[in-house]
């Protein structure tokens, strides 16, 4: 088990403060058994920008994600995914692979040129893709996400720019 270390309200201020002030930020939640939304203060950070972290949706076993062409992101990226929560509000980045193509990140662009990206999942920021796993019971899988790290550069390169 890794160790959590959820924001102060001091923190969570300063983040929203920097970003409001030019500051760029990149923000990876995760399911609510991984991280605690209200202790972390996800949503402290993400709604003054129009966006909201919900609830964690129906698991989906490396279902992985598509990058939606926009300012941000040129290409169409295959990435990560396998569970996550709900993200709304601002301009999509990605959505996961199925039926309801929920939001897997979105971001907002600020007149200050602040920037702040917001995902669902952490799959995507460490860069799981193409990483193989063996399940107890000897099952293997390959994670989809082949392009995590192209995307995570690209997604870098916009964000300094």
């Amino acid at each position: 088990m890794t160790t959590k270390r959820d924001l102060t309200s001091v923190e969570r201020k300063d983040i929203v403060i920097y970003v409001q002030n030019g500051g760029r930020l990149i923000l990876f939640m995760d399911e609510e058994h991984r991280v605690d939304m209200k202790a972390f203060g996800g949503n402290d950070i993400v709604v003054p920008f129009g966006m909201e972290y919900g609830i964690d949706l129906p698991p989906k076993p490396n279902a992985g994600a598509t990058t939606v062409k926009s300012e941000v992101i040129q290409n169409e990226y295959e990435l990560s995914y396998s569970g996550s929560r709900s993200i709304t509000g601002g301009t999509p980045i990605s959505r996961m692979n199925s039926d309801a193509a929920p939001v897997h990140g979105a971001y907002v662009k600020l007149d200050s040129n602040g920037k702040i990206a917001a995902f669902g999942e952490t799959m995507t920021g460490l860069m799981m893709g193409g990483v193989e796993a063996t399940f107890p019971n000897g099952m293997k899988v390959v994670w989809k996400g082949k392009d995590d790290a192209t995307f995570m550069k690209e997604l870098m390169e916009w964000m300094l720019k």
